[in-house]
């Protein structure tokens, strides 16, 4: 068996990643009422993810690789639909936490069962055995994306 190239593997990752993000993005919309832009998803996301560490405006604009002020636009706007919560550090008042509240965090249950429900069904037709085979690649899929990230920041 011949090794693959990195590039070849690059190329491979963006395919499956861009084909991933167009049936994420077919399934999800098509409940109207639970549609999301990206921002949006992207911030309840991050947030939904943040396993406990507290997130500034700086931190998550930077992780979403957008504008503060862009920032600022979008969580006036999921603040507005009490889907986050700005908090004030009480040392330094310019420093401004984001967290996601039950409400955004009930957004964010509703829209992934919306998206994931067309993936259940075709999970369906494999066996245990490819199953199996199809977690071990998503935990090597999971921990080379966590390595992205982390060279990335």
């Amino acid at each position: 068996m011949n090794p693959r190239k990195d590039e070849e593997l690059a190329s491979l990752f963006f395919d499956v990643f861009s084909d991933f993000m167009l049936t994420l993005k077919k399934s999800a919309a098509s409940e109207a009422e639970l549609k999301m832009n990206s921002h949006t998803f992207f911030v309840l996301f991050t947030l939904t993810h943040s396993e406990g560490v507290p997130i500034t405006m700086t931190m998550l604009a930077e992780a979403l690789q957008i504008s503060k002020q862009q920032l600022t636009k979008l969580v006036n706007d999921l603040e507005g639909k009490n889907y986050v919560e700005r908090i004030h550090d009480q040392v330094n008042r310019r420093l401004v936490y984001i967290r996601i509240t039950t409400d955004g965090q009930r957004r964010m249950d509703e829209f992934a069962r919306s998206a994931l429900e067309p993936v259940t069904t075709a999970l369906r037709q494999y066996s245990p055995e490819e199953k199996e085979r199809l977690a071990g690649s998503f935990a090597e899929l999971t921990e080379f994306l966590k390595n992205i990230r982390g060279r990335n920041l």
